[in-house]
């Protein structure tokens, strides 16, 4: 029989934190009470997670089912701790770590906030207000190689006489030349650089870069030895990537003259990048530049199927340099498809010194030339050395040819105001000797004889 349905007390919050409790208590009236969890009695303390209900039994045998109670044991959301790029960075760059939970975050060097910017290797963790109090993240351990930057070059300004290019040098690796100390696109490359026409003094500043990786290696089968021919049907070969790079040519055999496509295919033959080449009858090298992420049962596919394949002679598998290797074809390793002596390239990472300045001026623009005499050059004409008089502390001497360019950059320093200067590998002519700081650019002319 029924003695109908009870409602149970309770005392406290259902949800609490670890440790916590609440107390459920069944009404008085019952003889006997059967609680979900085991328990008789007409209350019980529930410290963990769980629906709780109660059945009372009174006098004569009938039951009566309570409610339910649902009851949650809270745990504070532990943060996960996510790295932002790459662990080979150049010096003055940084790596970021980021909290996936941005409430009150102080990370375990100290700093605070939902990100933060590493420049050492370490374990870092982090902790975050919770809702049962603090909650720490596992600790990443972060193993960074940082790159030195290049040497700051040396690039000297140039005085051009009238409005037009100037020939600029600088010293240094991997020069740069842009039109802004900071950002922008390379104007040029390499040492020396020519300016377009100038009729206004103007600014270029040179950057030097120190080159990691970009390392060229060999990959595939060499060549197309052993037996082989036209597929009748055709296929791929397979490759792994353990590492990026850059497939930047290979070789083909073209039996017959015509249009082939070369494709970068992924595991599910899906088309990375393609190529198209007309190709003539023989033995031809195609650049592909054709950048390789890491995955497996990659290819390469010419879909016309119509390039020399091995059909004997094939031993997989075949390196790709030190970043991969091919394993197999589309027909098992008795084949080889297509493509022959790979040349590949390892990623390269340029670590960019700060910028140097070199203004080009034009005519007098630019040249406060002194009223006094303070500066004296002698003897003009010269040829085998010249003396400077009058330099101050801190003043560069710099040579400049008839057309203005740098001729030669005076490195010893003056003694007493004067500079001593060997001109013996100047060739004859008539140059310009410029003395310059923050306050003064002075010229003189000089002449050298032979």
């Amino acid at each position: 029989c029924s003695a109908g349905s009870i409602q149970m007390e309770v005392i406290g919050s259902t949800s609490f934190c670890q440790g916590g409790s609440v107390q459920l208590n069944a009404p008085a009236g019952f003889a006997t009470y059967y609680w979900n969890n085991g328990y008789t009695g007409t209350s019980i303390t529930v410290g963990q997670n769980g629906v709780f209900s109660v059945v009372g039994i009174d006098d004569n045998g009938c039951a009566a089912l309570s409610n339910s109670v649902q009851v949650q044991v809270l745990q504070s959301e532990e943060p996960e701790v996510s790295v932002i790029g790459g662990l080979i960075f150049c010096e003055g760059a940084t790596v970021e770590l980021v909290s996936s939970v941005d409430n009150n975050p102080v990370w375990s060097n100290g700093a605070t906030g939902e990100s933060v910017f590493i420049l050492s290797s370490g374990d870092y963790s982090v902790t975050v207000d919770g809702i049962c109090g603090p909650a720490t993240s596992d600790p990443v351990s972060v193993s960074l190689t940082i790159l030195p930057a290049a040497a700051v070059p040396v690039a000297d300004d140039v005085t051009i006489p009238v409005a037009g290019t100037a020939d600029l040098l600088a010293v240094g690796d991997n020069i740069k030349w842009y039109a802004d100390e900071l950002g922008g696109v390379a104007l040029s490359t390499g040492n020396a650089w020519t300016t377009p026409f100038l009729n206004t003094n103007t600014t270029y500043w040179v950057e030097a870069n120190m080159n990691y990786g970009g390392d060229l290696m060999d990959g595939g089968k060499p060549d197309n030895t052993g037996g082989g021919g036209l597929p009748s049907t055709g296929s791929q070969s397979f490759f792994t990537a353990w590492e990026p790079f850059t497939i930047e040519k290979v070789t083909v055999y073209a039996i017959g003259a015509g249009v082939r496509d070369v494709q970068l295919c992924d595991a599910a033959g899906t088309v990375l990048q393609t190529l198209s080449f007309d190709l003539v009858d023989g033995t031809q090298e195609l650049t592909l530049n054709f950048d390789v992420a890491v995955g497996v049962d990659l290819s390469l596919r010419c879909p016309q199927h119509n390039l020399f394949r091995n059909n004997s002679g094939v031993v997989y598998p075949y390196a790709i340099g030190t970043m991969g290797q091919l394993t197999n074809s589309g027909f098992g390793t008795g084949y080889y498809y297509y493509f022959y002596n790979w040349k590949v390239r390892t990623p390269l990472t340029q670590c960019a010194s700060l910028r140097d300045p070199a203004t080009v001026f034009i005519g007098p623009q630019g040249v406060i030339e002194a009223t006094n005499t303070d500066l004296r050059v002698y003897p003009s004409p010269a040829s085998t050395t010249v003396r400077v008089e009058g330099v101050r502390a801190g003043e560069t001497i710099t040579i400049l040819d008839a057309q203005g360019r740098l001729a030669m950059k005076v490195s010893a320093p003056a003694v007493d105001g004067i500079a001593t200067i060997n001109v013996e590998q100047l060739a004859a002519g008539s140059y310009t000797v410029q003395v310059r700081s923050t306050e003064r650019t002075i010229t003189r002319d000089l002449s050298i004889v032979r």
